[in-house]
């Protein structure tokens, strides 16, 4: 009985999935895109590799940071939204929504069960909606734009101990 709801589940919201890997896909090659210069100075010039994942983590835990979209998300028409407003998310809810991509085989599974949430909303209080796309180019508008407060300040803080500390775990790096 439960098994039936879970593959009648998984059969409906299976028509959303290829276009959500896309996305991810796609936000991961951004990512790298982003990271190549610092892999090169990695090969060429010594600098550590915990730098460079340093900035990988940084960029996926925060790519729907402005207007709550990813340059994907942009692309492709989807939102963050705040499950309790209906709202675009916060910088602090979409931040948290994205620090579970380590455990990405849950993060699969669940999207196979929810095509609008995954871990990262339940725990965060979010969804993703349908919007009208965009052109990704749009987001640098918006970072000239941005205007910081004390709230983004130790949200930036926070993404950066946070990202810290995966790393810590990642490499299982001691400090003591």
């Amino acid at each position: 009985m439960i098994l039936d709801k879970i593959l009648k589940s998984m059969e409906r919201n299976v028509r959303f999935l290829p276009e959500r890997l896309i996305i991810i896909l796609y936000d991961l090659n951004f990512v790298v895109l982003l990271s190549t210069p610092i892999f090169f100075m990695h090969v060429f010039l010594g600098v550590k590799i915990y730098i460079l994942f340093f900035i990988i983590i940084f960029i996926l835990n925060n790519k729907d940071f402005f207007g709550s979209k990813s340059i994907a998300k942009r692309n492709y028409g989807y939102q963050v939204i705040d499950i309790k407003n209906n709202m675009p998310a916060n910088e602090l809810k979409c931040y948290i929504r994205n620090i579970t991509w380590l455990i990405w085989p849950i993060e699969v599974i669940i999207a196979l069960l929810s095509p609008n949430r995954r871990l990262g909303d339940f725990i965060a209080g979010t969804k993703i909606i349908k919007v009208e796309p965009e052109n990704p180019k749009t987001i640098f508008e918006e970072m000239k734009n941005y205007k910081f407060s004390k709230n983004i300040f130790i949200n930036i803080i926070l993404t950066i101990l946070i990202t810290l500390i995966q790393i810590l775990i990642f490499f299982r790096i001691k400090i003591f």
